[in-house]
C-alpha cells in the first residue's frame, strides 16, 4: 500500500501533476492624463499633502487622490486596462483603487481588457463618460457617488452625479445599484436611463427608468465616442514594475495619409 502511494505521488509530480506556480500578484494600474485643462488640480492622499496642478501627460497610480476639474473644462484619462474616463464638463473624482492582473503589452489584442482588473472611483460632482474594452469576466469597476454604490459590468456607460442626484445611462451590460443608506439593491440593464434623488430615496422603489431617448444617444453617444477615441489611440507596455503609455495613430487613420505628406514622415 505505501509502494501504490509513493508511485501515485511520483506521478503527480511529473506528468502534468507538478504543483502549479502562483499566480502573480495584481499590481497597480496606470493612470495616463492624456488632457487636461488649466486649473485642474490634484490632490495626493498622503497627510499633508497639498494641492497641485495636474498636467497632460501625468502617468500615476491610484492612491486615493482626488482630482478637480474647473466646470467647462474637459478632463481625460487612459487606464491601463483599457478604460477611456471622459469628464467632459469638469467635475470631482476621487481614484481610490486600481490594480491589475500583470500584463506586459496592452496592445495585443485591443478589443479586450488585457488582464484582470479592480477599479474602484468616487464621483462627488460632475459627468464621467467611460468607454472601455470587454472586460475580464472577473475584474471589478465600482463607483461611489454621493447616493449609490455602482458595480458595473459594462464597458459603455455614462454617470452625472451631485450631492442630491445621481444618473447611469448604460449603453451595455448592466449595472448593480445599491443604496448604502436603506440598503435597496437593483439590476439596472443595458439601453436604460436609471436616477436617483435623495428626494426619493426611501421611497418603495426609488430607481426611476426610462429607455435611452434620442437626445441621450446623441449628447452622450458624443462624450463615449471621445473617450474610445482616447482610449484606441494609448498603449502601455511594462519596464519594469511600470506601466508606460505609448500615444499611437490607429492604422486606419495612416491608410488614409498620402506618403507624400510630412505627417506620414
Amino acid at each position: 500500500m505505501i509502494k501504490c502511494l509513493l508511485i501515485l505521488a511520483a506521478l503527480g509530480a511529473t506528468a502534468g501533476g507538478a504543483p502549479s506556480a502562483p499566480a502573480a500578484a495584481p499590481r497597480p494600474g496606470s493612470f495616463f492624463a492624456q488632457t487636461v485643462r488649466a486649473g485642474t488640480t490634484i490632490l495626493p492622499a498622503a497627510a499633508g499633502a497639498k494641492v497641485r496642478p495636474l498636467a497632460s501627460g501625468e502617468n500615476f497610480f491610484a492612491s486615493g487622490q482626488i482630482v478637480n476639474a474647473p466646470k467647462g473644462l474637459a478632463l481625460m484619462f487612459v487606464l491601463s486596462n483599457g478604460d477611456g474616463l471622459y469628464l467632459p464638463d469638469g467635475g470631482r473624482l476621487t481614484l481610490d483603487e486600481f490594480t491589475q492582473d500583470p500584463v506586459f503589452d496592452t496592445s495585443r489584442d485591443v478589443a479586450y481588457e488585457p488582464s484582470r482588473s479592480t477599479l474602484r472611483l468616487a464621483l462627488a460632482q460632475g459627468v464621467v463618460a467611460v468607454s472601455g474594452r470587454q472586460p475580464v469576466p472577473t475584474s471589478s469597476f465600482t463607483l461611489s457617488t454621493s447616493l449609490a454604490q455602482l458595480a458595473f459590468h459594462s464597458r459603455s456607460f455614462v454617470v452625472r452625479a451631485d450631492a442630491d442626484s445621481v444618473a447611469i445611462t448604460l449603453f451595455d451590460g448592466t449595472v448593480d445599484v445599491t443604496v448604502p443608506e436603506t440598503g435597496f439593491h437593483d439590476t439596472v440593464l443595458s439601453g436604460q436611463t436609471a436616477t436617483l434623488t435623495r428626494s426619493n430615496l426611501h421611497a418603495a422603489y426609488p430607481l426611476q427608468l426610462a429607455s435611452i431617448t434620442t437626445d441621450e444617444q446623441d449628447r452622450l453617444g458624443a462624450w463615449l465616442a471621445a473617450a474610445n477615441t482616447a482610449e484606441i489611440r494609448v498603449t502601455f507596455s511594462s519596464q519594469g514594475k511600470k506601466l508606460v503609455p505609448a500615444q499611437m495613430l490607429p492604422q486606419s487613420f495612416t491608410q488614409q495619409i498620402s506618403v507624400d505628406d510630412p505627417r506620414f514622415r
